[in-house]
Parts: structure tokens; sequence; C-alpha cells
């Protein structure tokens, strides 16, 4: 296991370092520490431990070079912050986990298929980007509702026989560029013992579902693939508040994230932990708390968005302030999701295109028309049929 953890390197103005600085800073970090593979993507630095065979060693390193980078950089006058996206800005930033290596591409392709519906569990618990391009609230993930610009996108369901390498889904098989799977909804954590946790806690779940995979065929339940659509949405706007349809049921998603650290234990165990080891995860499913709300909670005492990130840059340098708020934070309440139809109808305006709906809708095509071809019969809606455009969508209020 290992992971790509995304952080931002910042000056005092609170501006980014700049690549050419960032690589600089890579380039120290991997000679100081040879097994770090650390690098740049795009304008952040990217922690990567190298392979990572056991739960001391992912503790161990993943100490070492949080406290080496951050000692280096403090040398330049520079702060590193891993936060799922910066107030101003729109550049997502998340967690990659790695698991395993490929040896067999349609087996790699049949567990990624098997982790579409565990992928909202995943990002309910990793969320921790309510505030983005100066918008505040809405989500507690911004990145994941956005797709992390194309960097996180809802993964294709792949008949195992016949798939190919793609780049830039939930989870992916990171063959032929690396042997590995590779999971991408996480934003990027604050806490460093959160990042370890979600680590080994993936690995797990993905040892859980390893068995008994089907590589000849492809077979899915239709309503499941819906319903695994709208709880990525539900787990980015309402984090460890919200309630999934789970196998036909709606289950609070803290019940179903402790079913799945059932479903992981045996794995947990092989990589030399406990369940009961994963505190942090733990204490946050007992009083559904994410980083999010930590980030919202410090933003009502800082509503100003540049000094937000001033203040962000700062707490953020305690690498237990995330988990002193948990202890003393209160236990969240459920939320009633919003209907599904209801969000789709709230982004249409006038002449609103297909292809500007696929960009707020966590739903597949098929599934989109669905809902807007019901929308449309229940008389909230109106189509136009565009030679340039195709199906243009207004909203019947509006005119």
């Amino acid at each position: 296991m290992g992971y790509d953890w995304e952080m931002a390197l910042l000056q005092e103005t609170m501006e980014s370092a700049g690549e050419k600085e960032i690589t600089r800073l890579a380039n120290d970090l991997r000679t100081l520490l040879p097994w770090s593979r650390v690098g740049i993507d795009l304008d952040l630095l990217e922690a990567r431990l190298g392979i990572i065979k056991n739960w001391d060693e992912l503790l161990e390193r993943n100490q070492t070079f949080l406290r080496q980078a951050k000692k280096v950089a403090g040398k330049r006058n520079y702060l590193i912050l891993p936060l799922g996206a910066r107030p101003t800005e729109e550049m997502p930033i998340g967690s990659h986990i790695h698991v395993g290596t490929v040896y067999d591409y349609p087996a790699a392709t049949a567990l990624t298929n098997q982790m579409m519906k565990y992928v909202p569990c995943f990002v309910a618990l990793m969320c921790n980007s309510p505030l983005s391009r100066f918008q505040v609230g809405g989500y507690k993930s911004l990145r994941v509702a956005h797709n992390a610009e194309w960097c996180s996108t809802p993964q294709r369901l792949q008949h195992p026989r016949f798939a190919r390498p793609s780049w830039g889904e939930d989870t992916s098989v990171k063959l032929p560029s690396k042997p590995t799977i590779e999971l991408r909804c996480g934003d990027s954590t604050s806490d460093p013992r959160l990042m370890c946790e979600c680590t080994i806690f993936t690995a797990g779940v993905m040892y859980g579902l390893s068995r008994n995979l089907e590589r000849k065929s492809l077979e899915y339940d239709p309503d499941e693939f819906f319903w695994n659509s709208v709880n990525r949405w539900r787990a980015a706007k309402y984090g460890l508040q919200a309630i999934f349809r789970w196998e036909g049921k709606e289950v609070p998603v803290t019940d179903v994230l402790k079913e799945m650290l059932n479903l992981a234990e045996e794995g947990i165990n092989l990589l030399g932990a406990e369940v009961g080891d994963l505190i942090t995860i733990a204490q946050m499913i007992e009083k559904r708390q994410t980083q999010a709300d930590f980030v919202l909670t410090i933003f009502e005492l800082e509503k100003d968005p540049h000094r937000l990130l001033r203040a962000l840059a700062t707490i953020f340098q305690d690498e237990e302030a995330f988990r002193k708020y948990l202890d003393r934070a209160p236990v969240l309440p459920l939320v009633e999701p919003m209907d599904i139809k209801d969000h789709i109808l709230s982004k249409i305006t006038v002449e609103i295109t297909l292809h500007d709906l696929s960009l707020f809708s966590p739903l597949s095509p098929w599934d989109l028309d669905r809902v807007l071809d019901e929308l449309e019969r229940d008389g909230l809606i109106e189509v136009k049929y565009d030679p340039i455009w195709g199906k243009m969508y207004t909203r019947k209020d509006l005119h």
C-alpha cells in the first residue's frame, strides 16, 4: 500500500511557492529520505512513501516525511498545508491511495467494479473541502462535487475481459503506468494519523473484496448502479451525516462504514494492525464529524477568505489539531437527503444543454436522461431540440 498525498506549499503571503520551489523542495527531500518518491503534481507537493508493507512502517515513514518536509520548508519561510481545497482557489487537492501490485489486469478490473459501491463511503469519510472558489458550504466536499476538475470522476463499469486502462476515475487500475489500484476520491487529509488510517482501511476493504472475483462476465444491478451515483453525491454534500440507499434501504453511511470495518479486518490484520488501531475513524463515525466540519467551524470564526486561509495554515501546523477538535465536538444529526430530481431541477434555468447539466449531475447519461424525462412528464421542464447543441432544457416556472 501507499499514497500520493497532495499538499500546498505556501509563501508567507499565502500564495503558492510556485513550481520551481516545489520541485526544489521535492528534490531535497528525495536526497534526505532515499525511500521517498516525493514529487510535484501541477502546483502541489505530492508526498509518496514508496511501497509500504505494514502498519508500523506506514506510521513511521508518514511521520518522518511530514516532519522533515515541514522542517526544510520552514527554513525557506514556506508552510505546508494539506487541505482538500483552498478557500480562494479552484485547484482541487487530493489524497490518492494505492493498493497492491497488479499482476492480473482482468482481476484488478473486477475489483474496481466491486469498489464502485464503496467509493461514496470513502468520499463521506475523507471530505475536507467545504470552501473553494470563494464558495462556502452546500457541500462538504466541493472537490468531489466538481469531480476534482476531472481528476476524480465517477467510474465506468467495465467488463474485465474487454477493459482498457483509464485515468482519473474514482477507482482506477493504474496499468500500464504503475501496476497498482488507485482510489482517487479522497480529499487531501489535514491530519497525518487519519491519512494512515484511511490508507490501511482502503487496503483492507480491497483485500476483503478480492475473493471470488468474476473475471469472465459483467453482472451489475442497474438500480444499484444508479444509487451508487446518488450516494456519491450525498456523500459529497452531507459527509458522515449522509443517509445512503444501501441494498434497497435508507441507511446512515456511518452504519455502512461499521460494516466495512468488518470487511476490512482480515486485510488490516495481514498488514500488522487491528481495527481498533483506526481510532480517528472510529471517533469520526461515532460523532458523524469530518474534517470539513472542523473547517466550517473555523470559518464561523473567520469569514474573510484570505484571513481564513492563513488561519487554516496556522492551525494545521499542529498535527493533532483535528483530533483535538474531535474530542470536544458534538455528535451531529443525520440529514434527510435532498431528492436527486430536485437537485437536477435546481440546475436548470433557460436553454441549459445536456453538457452543462452533466457538470452538475452525478448520474450516468442513461440515468440522467431518465430523470429529465420524468421532469418533463411532470410538466416541470420543456425540451428544445437544437441541431448544434442537442437537447436544451428550460424550467417552465421561469417563463
